[in-house]
């Protein structure tokens, strides 16, 4: 693997650390402490984030519906115009 390819799933896996795992190891210890505020405060926290989640899953769906795949992993609009075609191969 390059150095990219290791550098965006380092990235990856913090990102999820940090906004996923972090938070939820959180909540689960304040709600066996009982420390009501930080309860509230992840919760609103969960609130926010599911509708980010939501949004970022509406617009990846609504993006792939305008691409076409060709076989050689470049993708087509619908136009017929090519987008996107080598990505596989930078650097």
């Amino acid at each position: 693997m390059s150095w990219l390819v290791k550098a965006i799933w380092v990235d990856y896996s913090l990102a999820v650390a940090l906004t996923v795992v972090l938070p939820l190891a959180l909540l689960i210890w304040a709600f066996a402490v009982g420390l009501r505020p930080l309860i509230q405060l992840l919760i609103v926290y969960w609130r926010v984030s599911s509708l980010l989640a939501v949004t970022v899953y509406l617009m990846n769906r609504r993006s792939a519906h305008q691409f076409l795949e060709r076989g050689d992993g470049a993708a087509v609009d619908p136009n017929g115009s090519v987008v996107l075609a080598g990505l596989e191969h930078c650097p």
